[in-house]
């Protein structure tokens, strides 16, 4: 069976279609009755417990093609593998990422996925649901070969730093100075926040550092500089998404890191 994509637009408008094809009386049990499901689950997703599975969704294509639950047709998608170990990298991401206060308020505002599914899933109720995993991949991307896979690094030869390879082709600044926090910095979560604050000896407030990295506020210059301050060799990177000179360095190009690996075996002691 090939797997239609499932989030909260898709589930409101088969709950708009039911409403529509249905009265009232009586609705689930005709669903029952001509579906083959049972009418708890057409209850369940009906009244918001849930949202669309793959069952009803492909129940209705089939049934009711003239409703379009996709205005620019049928959307397929490749099932991402789901396993408890990518459940377990995809927590331990999470708890990276986004501070425990207000955490899963602000992953709901960035992904439109309900709270609670972030709760269930992170408290380990449920493992990780298509919907969360396809989310994840589109927010970081940098990170989703490890998340998938559980492997590190974006299989260049010689690569020489301990966080994956940026993925994208075309990096934004917002994208290359995040990369260089997580090159340069050990602390996590609300720690990292207060770390970089302290590093911009209270310039920066840590809220404006979280805005930044979760995506919801352009970089400073003022953040530019702590960051090209502590990893220099970046900082023509960062700034214009290529690197020309040793020893500057591009983690993304086999070449520039080539060049940088010959620097640093010569470099004196």
């Amino acid at each position: 069976m090939k797997h239609l994509q499932i989030n909260a637009e898709v589930s409101e408008r088969l709950r708009e279609f039911v409403t529509q094809r249905f009265q009232a009386r009586g609705r689930f049990d005709v669903l029952e009755t001509l579906s083959g499901i049972s009418a708890s689950k057409w209850k369940n997703f009906f009244y918001k417990k849930q949202e669309a599975t793959q069952e009803l969704l492909h129940f209705w294509a089939e049934n009711f093609s003239d409703d379009s639950l996709y205005p620019s047709g049928n959307q397929f998608i490749d099932l991402l593998p789901s396993s408890k170990d990518v459940s377990a990298r995809l927590r331990e991401l999470i708890e990276q990422k986004f501070q425990s206060r207000g955490r899963f308020s602000a992953l709901e505002n960035l992904s439109g996925i309900n709270e609670s599914k972030w709760k269930s899933f992170f408290y380990g109720k449920q493992g990780a649901t298509q919907e969360l995993l396809q989310f994840w991949c589109n927010y970081s991307p940098e990170s989703e070969n490890w998340l998938l896979n559980g492997v590190f690094t974006g299989g260049i030869e010689g690569y020489p730093f301990t966080t994956p390879s940026p993925t994208l082709s075309e990096t934004t600044l917002s994208d290359r100075l995040i990369w260089a926090i997580s090159e340069w910095a050990s602390p996590q979560g609300e720690q990292l926040f207060k770390y970089l604050s302290q590093k911009s000896t209270g310039k920066i407030k840590s809220d404006e550092w979280e805005k930044m990295i979760l995506g919801s506020m352009e970089p400073s210059i003022q953040m530019i500089e702590v960051v090209c301050k502590q990893r220099p060799y970046f900082s023509e990177w960062i700034i214009t998404g290529h690197a020309k000179a040793t020893p500057q360095v591009d983690p993304t190009d086999s070449g520039s890191i080539k060049n940088w690996n010959e620097h640093m075996k010569f470099k004196p002691k």
